[in-house]
């Protein structure tokens, strides 16, 4: 047996072995020292890679770490492509195989957010110039396909002078860059005419169109409120769609208030290059009953209408631009019925219609009817003749009076060549053919009746809480009688004398020929009212002529509540109707 035939004694195989095992661990830990250095190697290299790629872009100030690198992929983290891009992480899906043919698997983008308050500077305006280089034909044959891409958690907002907005959103990008999102609209806000109109938790399933050609925005609730200290409408609930079409938005939405009732149609276009846009509104009828929908609910400026019953329709034109706005609206009124502070309308029907919202106005003379109005005095068979238009002075806007007239104690009443807005405060009343003893029943005044017929003018002037009248004047058209019977009145004044006695014997059957009375109500203290008459009575010595001047105590200060709170509602109306104007 040769030397080299002689077989290891045990000894010397357990020497080997342990020569093995450690040659074995040394081997592995130079593979895994060798490995995590490739690894290390790897991700230094992809850093310097993707950071070239960037600087060559233009966008020198990008921040990220590679947190892994692998045979399936990578992970970025802590992306910060200057103020306005950032992301929590970006991982990238790939196989060795198809990274040889140049296509990645997916990609996953969570924590995205984008700052677009200024698109012209930062990362959105670097980006910019990249998309138009890269949609250059040659560049674009070189580029490889679109991965589809993940979005999770991302949040896109922005102010400026126009509003701001924040939404959040989740979808998918397909190759052909059509996609998929759900957003929610946390807040987006704009100012229009002093206005701040706020949308809150919209929510809506976004798709985009291939090649990024447009996208629109399926909106299934979500609510616009304006904040304004007198706004225009309570808040609406929302719903209808939102197209991007290249550079134009296009929208057509369905708002309600937020119990389902008042919808309004909203439909037009927004050009973004040029801000400017049209819509046309369309108020489906609004069926009011005491016991549901009040204007009120629609309205705010007109929860001062209780109990109100009815019909209401219109619709509206508007257009905008650069912040400024304009339009026309028509609105209609069939057999409103309704209570307010000290009066009631019934019956009330017409139109109003707008040539111009901004400032208001109407060229064209509109007509109200109602069949009674009724408060501390009644009005039959009310017609109103109308025009809006703009005081140009800073007032706002106002209503013009061509015509108004109703049946009043027994004959008319009328207002002609009238304004009334905030910087009107006078009303030239005329009455004429009133009969008096209807008007002294009207008046409150006791124990006073009598018949004839009368006519006059009485000015009204507004001040804060009061009605000021100056210089009123009624005369008596001819001839009647005027009875004073008060028994109380007698025993009060029985102390009087033998002059009292007489002037009450003289107005128990007073035939006059000439009767005025004069009513005034100064800023402080009660209204007066004084009754001027020459006449006689048949059986006061014998019918011998007297001039009798009286002051009457009378409710007149209840009748000039009314007629303050008519006033009230109608610059209620108006900005209601049409806004305040410039």
């Amino acid at each position: 047996m040769r030397p080299s035939e002689v077989p290891p004694s045990p000894s010397r195989r357990r020497r080997l072995r342990r020569i093995v095992g450690v040659a074995a661990i040394v081997a592995a830990g130079a593979a895994g020292v060798a490995l995590a250095a490739m690894v290390v190697w790897r991700t230094a290299v992809v850093e310097m890679v993707i950071s070239r790629q960037f600087s060559s872009r233009g966008v020198e100030k990008a921040e990220f770490s590679v947190a892994r690198v692998g045979l399936d992929g990578m992970r970025i983290e802590n992306i910060h492509l200057g103020p306005d891009v950032k992301a929590a992480s970006l991982e990238v899906f790939y196989t060795l195989a198809g990274l040889s043919g140049g296509t990645v698997e997916g990609v996953e983008v969570a924590g995205l957010d984008i700052d677009v308050s200024e698109p012209t500077s930062g990362f959105l305006a670097t980006f910019g110039k990249i998309a138009a280089t890269d949609t250059d034909t040659n560049t674009a044959a070189a580029a490889p396909a679109m991965p589809p891409i993940r979005v999770i958690g991302a949040r896109i907002h922005g102010a400026a002078e126009a509003g701001s907005f924040s939404a959040r959103l989740d979808g998918n990008v397909k190759p052909d860059l059509s996609a998929t999102f759900a957003v929610v609209v946390e807040q987006a806000g704009t100012r229009i005419a002093g206005h701040d109109l706020h949308a809150r938790e919209i929510n809506a399933a976004v798709t985009l169109a291939p090649d990024a050609a447009g996208a629109v925005a399926r909106i299934g609730g979500g609510s616009i409120a304006d904040t304004a200290a007198e706004p225009w409408f309570a808040p609406l609930a929302v719903a209808g769609t939102v197209a991007w079409r290249a550079t134009a938005l296009e929208f057509d939405i369905v708002a309600s208030t937020t119990d389902g009732h008042g919808r309004l149609k909203l439909s037009g276009a927004h050009d973004l290059p040029r801000n400017r846009g049209t819509a046309a509104v369309e108020l489906e009828p609004l069926n009011f009953e005491a016991d549901g929908l009040q204007p009120g609910d629609v309205v705010p400026a007109l929860k001062v209408l209780r109990q109100v019953t009815g019909a209401l329709t219109g619709d509206m034109e508007i257009w905008w631009r650069d912040g400024d706005y304009d339009g026309n609206a028509r609105l209609v009124l069939d057999g409103l019925s309704f209570a307010a502070a000290t009066a009631a309308v019934e019956g009330l029907s017409g139109s109003l219609r707008l040539d111009s919202l901004n400032p208001p106005a109407a060229s064209d003379p509109r007509t109200l009817r109602a069949r009674r109005i009724v408060g501390a005095i009644v009005l039959d068979e009310p017609i109103l003749r109308f025009r809006f238009e703009n005081a140009g002075d800073g007032g706002g806007a106002r209503l013009f009076i061509e015509r108004a007239t109703a049946g009043f104690a027994g004959g008319r009443l009328s207002v002609t060549d009238t304004v009334i807005g905030t910087a009107a405060k006078r009303i030239a009343v005329k009455l004429s053919g009133i009969d008096l003893g209807k008007l002294m029943d009207l008046l409150g005044v006791e124990g006073v009746s009598g018949s004839g017929t009368l006519s006059g003018v009485i000015p009204l002037e507004f001040s804060g809480d009061t009605v000021l009248v100056t210089g009123g004047l009624l005369e008596a058209e001819g001839g009647g009688v005027l009875r004073f019977r008060s028994e109380a009145a007698k025993r009060a004044l029985a102390a009087g004398g033998e002059q009292v006695e007489l002037l009450l014997g003289l107005l128990e059957d007073f035939r006059y020929r000439r009767l005025s009375l004069a009513f005034d109500k100064a800023a402080t203290g009660e209204a007066t009212i004084r009754l001027g008459t020459e006449g006689h009575n048949p059986a006061v010595r014998d019918g011998y002529p007297f001039v009798l001047n009286v002051n009457l105590s009378a409710n007149l200060d209840r009748v000039l509540a009314t007629i303050l709170e008519g006033y009230r509602l109608s610059n209620r109306a108006i900005r209601a109707t049409m806004g305040p104007g410039r």
